[in-house]
């Protein structure tokens, strides 16, 4: 099996984990991944109730979700593999998604280093137009587990 493969169905099986998440990955249960290859992917979403703000549009906070979420998926499809933990993350927001429409975010990886990755996304609407643009560091160093990957230690 090759690495993007193995990539890829690791990260199908954190996606379906959302599904069944008692946390808050749980909001992330409805993601599709749409294609995927070394340090890009491009998922689908489409904006339910739960996903709302009080205007009936994708809450802001469920878009800075999406980003740690996705950018963080796409982090796994690059070597060393590692999901890390968030440094920092900006998001502009340009307009808003309503209800029953879908979003399409597009992750990559911009730079992979020894200790830190930098990622960024994008996020269209139905049209295919920019709906958000993101950047997101991570954490990739010593002692950053790999889920689904690692035996945890009891």
């Amino acid at each position: 099996m090759s690495a993007t493969n193995a990539a890829r169905s690791v990260i199908r099986q954190i996606l379906t984990s959302y599904k069944s998440s008692k946390g808050f990955d749980k909001v992330g249960d409805k993601i599709e991944l749409l294609s995927m290859s070394e340090g890009k992917a491009s998922f689908k979403m489409k904006v339910e109730e739960s996903h709302q703000n009080p205007m009936g549009n994708l809450h802001g906070g469920m878009t800075a979700t999406l980003v740690d979420m996705l950018t963080t998926l796409v982090t796994f499809t690059s070597p060393p593999h590692k999901l890390g933990v968030s440094v920092d993350m900006s998001i502009s927001y340009l307009r808003p998604v309503p209800v029953g429409e879908d979003v399409t975010i597009n992750a990559e990886v911009i730079k992979m280093g020894r200790t830190l990755v930098f990622t960024g996304a994008e996020l269209l609407n139905k049209d295919g137009k920019l709906v958000a643009k993101a950047s997101h560091t991570k954490f990739i160093g010593e002692g950053q587990p790999t889920p689904f990957t690692e035996k945890k230690e009891s």
